[in-house]
């Protein structure tokens, strides 16, 4: 028998009343110990704000007053998630190519001037990109502030924040929560370990059109993380085959991201990569592609992604939309019907007779 359910420890509430707008409110709610629901239908956060009005106001709460909870990711989020997770993880691919398959392992940082290089040791920088600020993760906390906070500040080049600015007005003009907060409390170890900082870099990326996220630190504040966009336009080389690098993609994806991109939208990433990517996608029908216990397993659904070349790859969908197999290259399809014999025969016939 399963516990009781409790909300992930973040999110945004909303309390409202029909008969007395001011006690409309919204904020986020986040809690390093479990809320429990079926104790209080309002976050503590969202408690603790309309006891404040209560004072303010000198007035009791109207009866009509309710208050609704969004765990984060929230949907609006999941889905810029679904567009972008696969060809930023992808594009991402140019940050080892450069330190892995070209030596270029010294990487340097200019905060002031937002430039990142890569080079060899002893040697002079081999490149040289444009880096914009995306954010500071509290690894202690589990909290994320985005770079657009600092701006005010005046502590680095106005801009560095450009991409930061981007994001947030993003969110501003769309209603995306988690673009527009300052802070953003994320999951946690027994929470939801996926929704982290590199949740939140592959939407940049993708809205932000850059190609990589590095990260950056300080010996002095080892919990604190910077995280920067990096634009490295045609560094990473093209496939020969395109299909192969979408098969490689998605298997990364899948074993990075676990239930944080699981059912249908798993789906949803797959298919917006294809047309990323230029690729077709069609039904190929259930297929068996295992054993069970009880006997043969079947898919419930297989996809065909061909790609411009006519390479292809397929993907199969178990009953509840999760990723169960991939195949690259193609399976082999169905072996040839078997003719009857009169055919046969007179295909003989033909041979021998002319």
């Amino acid at each position: 028998m399963s516990g009781p359910f409790v909300m992930p420890r973040s999110g945004i509430w909303m309390v409202r009343s029909r008969s007395d707008r001011r006690w409309n409110l919204r904020g986020q709610y986040s809690s390093s110990d479990w809320w429990d629901p079926s104790a209080s239908n309002r976050p503590p956060e969202a408690i603790d704000a309309v006891e404040h009005l209560r004072g303010s106001l000198g007035a009791n709460p109207p009866e009509d007053l309710t208050c609704v909870y969004v765990a984060y990711p929230t949907g609006k989020l999941k889905r810029l998630f679904e567009s972008s997770v696969l060809m930023a993880t992808e594009r991402q691919g140019a940050l080892d190519y450069l330190t892995r398959e070209c030596g270029l392992s010294i990487v340097g940082l200019d905060r002031d001037q937002g430039e990142v290089w890569f080079g060899e040791p002893g040697r002079e920088p081999a490149h040289r990109f444009s880096a914009q600020a995306l954010g500071m993760l509290d690894e202690g906390a589990s909290i994320w502030q985005w770079a657009w906070v600092s701006e005010e500040t005046g502590g680095l080049n106005p801009r560095v924040f450009q991409s930061a600015r981007t994001l947030h007005e993003y969110g501003t003009k769309h209603e995306v929560s988690e673009l527009t907060y300052e802070q953003v409390a994320l999951g946690v170890k027994d929470d939801r370990p996926w929704f982290n900082a590199s949740y939140l870099s592959k939407i940049a990326c993708r809205l932000c059109d850059a190609d990589f996220v590095i990260a950056g630190g300080s010996s002095a504040l080892p919990n604190l993380r910077e995280l920067w966009l990096v634009k490295a336009p045609g560094i990473l080389p093209q496939p020969e085959s395109i299909s192969n690098r979408v098969f490689h993609v998605i298997k990364e994806a899948v074993d990075t991201w676990g239930s944080g991109l699981s059912g249908a939208q798993a789906e949803k990433a797959v298919l917006a990569f294809a047309d990323q990517r230029g690729c077709t996608v069609s039904d190929w029908g259930g297929r068996e592609i295992g054993w069970a216990p009880e006997g043969r397993q079947v898919s419930e659904r297989r996809i065909r992604i061909v790609d411009p070349s006519g390479d292809c790859i397929y993907i199969d969908f178990d009953a509840t939309g999760h990723i169960s197999g991939l195949a690259c290259p193609p399976p082999s399809g169905p072996p040839p019907a078997k003719p009857s014999w009169l055919k046969r025969f007179f295909g003989q016939t033909k041979d021998q007779h002319g």
